[in-house]
């Protein structure tokens, strides 16, 4: 940059007067356009950029820090040193306030000047450090309340602190409380000062001066603007997942004349007669208004589930625990539980795939959706979205259940309530308790009503295994009907009927039939076959002589019509939840 400075002022010198304006502003583009250029490209820290009188500017931020760390270090010394204020002294050692130098942090400081703003401040920035420079401090860490008390004490009785014009309301009374100026140690400074000190050992005293604070004058069109604003009700806001409430604003009013006549006047407190309006909402009210009821709640129970399956119940019930919807918010079951992989907590356990039960990542997460939605319609909140599962669910009523699948098939309730709702999602023994706490009218109940409209018959899927004795037949799954749900929501105030909603539709598909037989039983029909259970013993055929007329050569394989009755164990279908 300097050489770029150079060569403009040779090229204005060798002009002699002759160069036109035109040639000057061509220069000083070219001039700019350098300096953008030398902005964005450079990966130092900016020229002439100190530190306590320690030049790092031109230096990469790992030199630089390196070059604090071997003068400075990261610790200071600890010694014994006096501070003083006024006329009061304690003697004080300097590790008592826990300094500790941060040289990562304050290079991190020095990198960023010249880079922050547009290009045009950037620019700016690298001139004025080209010609002036720049000086920062050191960043330390200080015990900031150890400081503090230490500063109270030696500057007791001499320190007053400011204080603004301000007011106080009661009823239909205002109090003007006059301000005033103060005396006081700056707590920055005397941390910069102790700073100071530390890093010189030839330094044992320090003055903490006591700085006057000049009155602050009240500006009267702002107070009057503050005093009189419209009457404001208590809200609700939602903070850092954190349901905090904006208190209430009294509505007043005051002449302007009679608010500037109590400025001036040198009384510490002036009293003014005043018309007030009362919030109807305030922040009492609501603090007692907030989740003080259960709208709505359902349990279900998961004692039949594998280990796998339960933690993915207990998971999932976790996450959406402590929820916290805003009126008119939408929570998505979907995006709460997070993605469903085994780094993100999720096991393998029986899912539905289609018509069938298959192991599947996340099993277990749809009782917890299924369990939440039933309290959410008794909740009589809003149901945005909602699909049922493909097969019945053994742990919730048909037309009860939620389905979910990543990325396009959501659980989506929406709070259209006046107030905030907070999802509870409890776990006790192997039973899941979803609750929606908020405000609930005492006069409102509401019924679920579901109506079969439509059933459908298992088909039977037969495949052939030449383990299975011939004349038996394997059931791997009984199989079961299907059917159709209408569902419906009917919400009574006071016993009247107000609203029946009819909810989304649910169908389940009918679960297949699924049976194994011996390749030489394949067309017979399954009431002729025996039931047979992998392991189970098939009696030998009693040995009877043949009768003359039989010849070897004429036996076939087919059994003779008539056979023995051999006994087996009852076939019992393992119920699998999902």
């Amino acid at each position: 940059m300097k050489k770029v400075l150079a060569e403009l002022k040779n090229y204005i010198k060798k002009s002699k007067g002759i160069v036109t304006a035109c040639g000057i502003g061509l220069a000083t583009v070219i001039l700019l356009c350098s300096f953008l250029v030398y902005t964005t490209s450079y990966a130092k820290i900016l020229p002439n950029i100190k530190v306590e009188g320690i030049k790092i500017g031109g230096m990469t931020a790992d030199e630089a820090e390196n070059e604090l760390k071997t003068i400075f270090g990261t610790n200071v010394e600890d010694r014994t040193i006096v501070i003083e204020c006024e006329e009061n002294k304690k003697e004080v050692r300097l590790r008592d306030f826990s300094l500790t130098i941060d040289n990562k942090k304050t290079v991190e400081k020095a990198f960023e000047i010249g880079r922050d703003g547009g290009k045009f401040k950037k620019t700016s920035k690298i001139l004025q450090l080209l010609f002036k420079g720049e000086e920062i401090p050191l960043e330390c860490s200080v015990d900031e309340q150890y400081l503090d008390s230490v500063i109270s004490e030696i500057a007791k009785d001499k320190e007053v602190e400011a204080l603004k014009t301000g007011y106080i309301i009661d009823t239909d009374k205002l109090t003007i409380v006059r301000g005033h100026g103060g005396r006081m140690v700056d707590r920055k400074k005397a941390a910069a000062e102790l700073l100071k000190a530390a890093l010189d050992s030839a330094v044992n005293k320090i003055d903490f001066a006591i700085e006057t604070i000049e009155e602050e004058k009240p500006d009267l069109e702002k107070l009057y603007a503050e005093i009189t604003a419209p009457m404001k009700d208590a809200e609700y806001r939602l903070e850092d997942g954190e349901v905090l409430i904006t208190p209430e604003k009294l509505g007043i009013t005051l002449e302007k004349s009679a608010l500037k006549e109590a400025l001036e006047s040198n009384q510490p407190e002036v009293i003014l007669e005043v018309k007030t309006e009362e919030p109807e909402w305030t922040q009492a009210k609501l603090e007692e208004l907030l989740f003080r009821d259960t709208m709505g709640t359902w349990t279900s129970d998961f004692s039949t589930s594998s280990s796998a399956r339960a933690g993915n119940v207990i998971l999932t019930a976790n996450r959406i625990n402590g929820k916290i919807l805003m009126p008119g918010d939408v929570f998505s079951y979907d995006q709460t539980i997070g993605r469903r992989t085994y780094e993100n907590g999720y096991r393998e356990a029986g899912v539905y795939i289609g018509n069938k039960v298959e192991s599947g990542i996340g099993g277990g997460i749809c009782q917890t959706s299924s369990t939440l939605y039933s309290a959410a319609l008794y909740a009589n909140l809003e149901i945005v979205s909602r699909t049922s599962h493909s097969l019945p669910v053994s742990y919730m009523p048909a037309g009860q259940d939620a389905t979910i699948a990543e990325g396009y098939i959501d659980l989506k309730i929406k709070n259209n309530t006046e107030y905030p709702i907070k999802i509870s999602a409890q776990v006790s023994g192997r039973r899941l308790t979803c609750s929606i706490l908020g405000v609930k009218d005492p006069e409102t109940k509401v019924e679920i009503v579901h109506t079969t409209t439509a059933t459908y018959e298992p088909e039977t899927e037969r495949t052939e295994d030449a383990g299975i004795p011939k004349g038996y037949i394997y059931i791997t799954n009984k199989g079961a009907g299907g059917y159709a749900i209408a569902s419906s929501r009917i919400v009574r105030k006071a016993g009247e009927v107000v609203k029946t909603e009819k909810l989304t539709r649910s169908v389940y598909r009918a679960a297949p039939r699924e049976e194994t037989v011996n390749p030489l039983d394949k067309e017979t029909p399954a009431e002729q076959l025996k039931p047979y259970t992998p392991g189970m013993v098939i009696p030998e055929e009693s040995d009877k002589p043949q009768e003359e007329s039989e010849k070897p050569e004429e036996v076939t394989e087919t059994l003779p019509e008539e056979q023995e009755e051999i006994p087996s164990e009852e076939f019992v279908e393992e119920e699998v939840n999902v």
